[in-house]
């Protein structure tokens, strides 16, 4: 595991600490989920892909939002970006309610003009 992925796990398992117990495993799962899907890729910086996702489900965490919506941001590019990944494996491993979050979220992803409206709307949060 490289520091950078070292350290945004530990950001990660901050943001989640004061979380129920059961509730940290069930995001912990996911966690390990998302740094095995995606090991070996790379983004072209060199920086393992799977920080991205994580950085996502710290900010996520961190906005108090709920248990579905953290795991979904943890596997919101797995379905993209790994053959592997079948928005059905997500369902039997995380429930109906992540599927629907990632599927969601995947289609955003795809709309023209998608990266601009959703910084815009990202902005509108804070």
């Amino acid at each position: 595991m490289t520091q950078s992925l070292k350290l945004s796990v530990q950001s990660f398992r901050a943001a989640i600490r004061t979380r129920p117990t059961e509730e940290q495993q069930r995001m912990n799962l996911a966690l390990k989920f998302t740094i095995q899907a995606h090991e070996g890729q790379t983004r072209d910086s060199g920086e393992p892909y799977a920080v991205h996702p994580i950085a996502v489900a710290t900010s996520v965490a961190t906005w108090g939002m709920d248990t579905d919506s953290i795991v979904a941001a943890l596997l919101h590019d797995t379905i993209e970006d790994v053959d592997s990944v079948r928005l059905s494996d997500l369902e039997t491993q995380f429930g109906r309610s992540v599927r629907r979050l990632v599927k969601g979220l995947t289609k955003l992803s795809k709309r023209p003009n998608a990266k601009l409206k959703a910084d815009r709307d990202l902005l509108d949060l804070k």
